[in-house]
């Protein structure tokens, strides 16, 4: 998921769900893989799966949000309700936070603010060296769409420290990013 291979995540998570039918995290990492591979119908299909399962985990709104971004038009009314309901099940859950940051980062440029407080917000919540890389990443992207380039270079460059395995940056994007930053 993390090197950018949705369709290959998908398999995995879809693996992990039908080995274990209550699994609700595989069914929404799995909704949250192929909408981000483009399978809408499956992305739709796993997010009513994950919901169908519980109603508590906020994860399955995040999941359900990336469902709605890829139907048919788009709802990113929807999707960014169903953020806003999983921020108030579980206001400082990670996922949620980081989502919310990125949703408004790439949805919602009037509420980039927002999403620089949200991201920050994530990181200082985040519980593992993996989950801060990952808030310092969308933290990094809120300040190169607000053309803070140095400030960007510096946060994606520890967020790149923070996901190294075996000798390269693991998270695709937050590498693309990175190089971005030295870009004309």
């Amino acid at each position: 998921y993390y090197r950018g291979n949705y369709t290959e995540a998908a398999r995995e998570f879809d693996w992990a769900a039908e080995i274990n039918p209550d699994f609700v995290e595989a069914e929404c990492w799995l909704a949250i893989s192929a909408a981000r591979a483009g399978d809408k119908q499956e992305a739709i299909a796993a997010a009513g799966r994950a919901y169908s399962l519980t109603q508590e985990l906020p994860l399955v709104y995040v999941a359900r949000s990336w469902a709605l971004r890829v139907q048919d038009p788009p709802d990113l009314d929807g999707a960014q309700g169903d953020l806003l309901y999983a921020q108030d099940v579980e206001p400082y859950d990670f996922e949620v936070l980081n989502a919310l940051a990125r949703f408004y980062a790439e949805y919602r440029p009037e509420r980039i603010g927002e999403a620089e407080q949200l991201a920050q917000y994530a990181v200082n919540w985040a519980k593992t060296d993996w989950d801060r890389a990952r808030g310092l990443h969308t933290l990094g992207r809120v300040y190169m769409i607000q053309d803070r380039k140095e400030e960007a270079r510096s946060v994606l460059n520890d967020a790149a420290n923070l996901a190294m395995a075996d000798e390269r940056i693991a998270i695709l994007e937050l590498e693309e990013d990175l190089e971005k930053t030295f870009a004309p």
